[in-house]
This record gives C-alpha cells, sequence and structure tokens, in this order.
C-alpha cells in the first residue's frame, strides 16, 4: 500500500517582479525610446539594499529638460512597489513637453516596472545615427588640406603629417583630377594622412583606396598600431605587400587577430582598388572589384579603437612599413559594402558611386 503525503502552499511574488533591471556594479543607465502621452505622477517599483536611484527627464532630442535633471531628482532609496518620483517642488511630468524620454540613473538597485500615465504609447520609429562616413577624393582641395566629401555624420578632420601633399596632376589620379602623394623623406619620418573621427568602427565598416604603390612594398594602408609589441585589440592595421612576399597580398590586424588574403601579385606600378570588408566577424579582401579571400574572427562587440586611422604609416615614428606613392578615394565607412558595391566603387569612382547611391548607410 502506498502511502502519498500532500498539502497546501503559498508563494507570493512582489507586483511586476517577474523580472528586474539591475545595476550591480557601478552606476547604471537606462534611456527610455520615445513616450508619447505620459502625464500625471511617474511612478517606479523597485528594491534598493545600500543604492539610489534617480531620473532624469529628456525631451525627444535627448536633452534634459529644465528643472528635471539628475540634480533636480530627489534621490530614491529603499524599496516600493508604487514610489512617486518628485523633483524638488515638481510631482508630476512636465505637461508642456510631448513626447519625452525618461533618463534612469541606478546603483544597486532592481527596477520592476514604472507607469507614467495610463495613456502613454511607445514610439518605436527611432530616429536612426548616420553612419561614419569619411571619403577623400582631393577634388578642389589645396596642396596641404583635404575635405571629408561625405559630411552625413558631421565633416571630420583629415591632417597631414610630413611629407603628404594633394597631387593636382591630372595623370596621376584614379579618379577625376587630384590625388595624394606620400614619400619617405629621411628627414622627414612621418609621413601619414590622419582621418579624424575613425576610432569607432562599429559592428561592420568599409576600408578602402585607390593605392598607386611608387617602390611596390610592403606598406600600411589604414593604421592605429603604436609599434609596441604584437598589435592588440585596440589597435587596427589594413596592409598591403604588392609583390606577396611578406604577406599574401592583403592583410588585416583586427582584434588582436591576423587573416591575409589568397597569394596576390600587382606590383606594376598601376593603380589598384583595395578594399576590406567587416561585417560582425566576417571579413572579406577585395583587389579591383574581385573578392579574393577572407574568414571569420569573433562578432558580437563593436571594433574600438584607441586612436584615429592613420594612412600610409603606423602611430609612431618609422619607415618599415612607410607607404610611398600615390592614393585616391580614400574610404571609411561605418558598414561592410557588398561585393556588388566594392566593384561599382572600383569601376566608376567613390563621387559616383555615392551619387547613385544617395542613401549608402
Amino acid at each position: 500500500m502506498f502511502h502519498l503525503n500532500g498539502g497546501a502552499g503559498l508563494a507570493t511574488l512582489r507586483k511586476d517582479g517577474f523580472a528586474s533591471l539591475d545595476a550591480v556594479q557601478g552606476i547604471g543607465e537606462i534611456l527610455t525610446k520615445r513616450l508619447k502621452g505620459a502625464k500625471g505622477s511617474l511612478r517606479i517599483n523597485f528594491k534598493t539594499t545600500y543604492g539610489w536611484l534617480k531620473v532624469e527627464v529628456l525631451d525627444a532630442d535627448g536633452k534634459v529638460l529644465p528643472g528635471y535633471g539628475k540634480d533636480d531628482c530627489d534621490i530614491l532609496q529603499g524599496d516600493s512597489i508604487d514610489q512617486v518620483v518628485t523633483w524638488g517642488e515638481r510631482k508630476e511630468l512636465p505637461a508642456n513637453t510631448d513626447p519625452i524620454r525618461l533618463h534612469f540613473l541606478m546603483k544597486d538597485v532592481s527596477l520592476y516596472s514604472f507607469t507614467a500615465g495610463d495613456a502613454v504609447q511607445v514610439i518605436d520609429d527611432e530616429p536612426t545615427e548616420p553612419i561614419l562616413a569619411v571619403l577623400c577624393t582631393f577634388e578642389g582641395d589645396p596642396p596641404k588640406q583635404a575635405t571629408d566629401k561625405l559630411p552625413e555624420d558631421g565633416i571630420q578632420d583629415i591632417l597631414f603629417h610630413g611629407y603628404v601633399q594633394v597631387d593636382d596632376e591630372p595623370e596621376n589620379a584614379a579618379f577625376g583630377e587630384q590625388s595624394v602623394e606620400i614619400n619617405f623623406k629621411t628627414f622627414r619620418p612621418i609621413n601619414k594622412l590622419e582621418l579624424g573621427g575613425t576610432a569607432e568602427l562599429g559592428t561592420g565598416f568599409t576600408l578602402a583606396a585607390m593605392v598607386k604603390s611608387k617602390d611596390n612594398k610592403h606598406a600600411r594602408l589604414f593604421s592605429n598600431y603604436d609599434c609596441c609589441g604584437p598589435v592588440n585589440t585596440s589597435e587596427l592595421v589594413f596592409d598591403c605587400d604588392p609583390q606577396g612576399k611578406f604577406v599574401a597580398g592583403l592583410r588585416l590586424f583586427c582584434k588582436g587577430i591576423s587573416v591575409e588574403s589568397e597569394p596576390l601579385n600587382f606590383a606594376d606600378g598601376k593603380y589598384h582598388h583595395v578594399a576590406v570588408t567587416y561585417d560582425d566577424g566576417l571579413v572579406r579582401f577585395y583587389l579591383d572589384g574581385r573578392e579574393v579571400g577572407g574568414t571569420r574572427l569573433p562578432g558580437g562587440t563593436p571594433v574600438l579603437l584607441k586612436g584615429n586611422l592613420l594612412v600610409g604609416e603606423d602611430a609612431e615614428l618609422g619607415s618599415k612599413e612607410q607607404f610611398t606613392g600615390h592614393m585616391d578615394d580614400i574610404l571609411v565607412l561605418g558598414r561592410a559594402l557588398s561585393a556588388d558595391e566594392i566593384k561599382v566603387l572600383r569601376e566608376k569612382g567613390a563621387e559616383a558611386f555615392f551619387k547613385e547611391h544617395p542613401n549608402h548607410p
């Protein structure tokens, strides 16, 4: 005979306590999407042990509304399922701004939920930020200055270091009438361009240029390597060897890992279009519009560098990997172009490509 023992029990769960957003180390931040129709008091369900919570109210563009900043907010501590947030004498959300965003700042806090009136709606169509885009075609530029031809994300500064100058001889240009000449001089060991605003490449990018090497030696195309030990995870190098001796042809150092193209030889003193794309870990190399190898690196995290990309040399003094010759259509783009797009870029030039693709991001 079997005897079954049973009993009744009761389990309790706090209101909206199925999940929480937690800040357990340091100060955590949460920025909501745009909220339409938020009004009345802002009420939160939260719990702190030794920590605190504050809330800022922002306009749709992310600017703090006067009187609703973090310094105005009364600090929130303790444990409550229905705590009203106040900003000094202000006990309700601003009535004359719609939509708004809420910016939570938390330390050692569990945030379970919040309410901002019965009619609040979340606006999902968030405006997109323009992607990183830097293009140097050198058309119309003076001898010691280049302009960014893709200003949608803001105009990046292009700095010339050492023996670098714009060449206005049409026969030396790949497209148009002007190019840039980079040469090595013993009395000027720094010879390169610096592309401002290129330290944050994100989870996808394209590096490309029209390149005509004068000496056909192994050379840096894009780099922020400081020449101290192995290339680390906050450094990037994209270099080439037209003779295929030192490296197979094209090489990328990214996230501390070296990747090479298939064996190549383009040491003929002519212009060649070289490119590498990175798409959340997937690397592809291109020579003159043709895919010439690639592999997969660890993805998931953005490529963040400790300094801007330089064209023609590394970040420190030295001439071992100095590029010598002409370049044109130097491009850094915050997304990986497709094989077809790379082919058009090579055949028609960057200026024509972006006129045909005005919505390139």
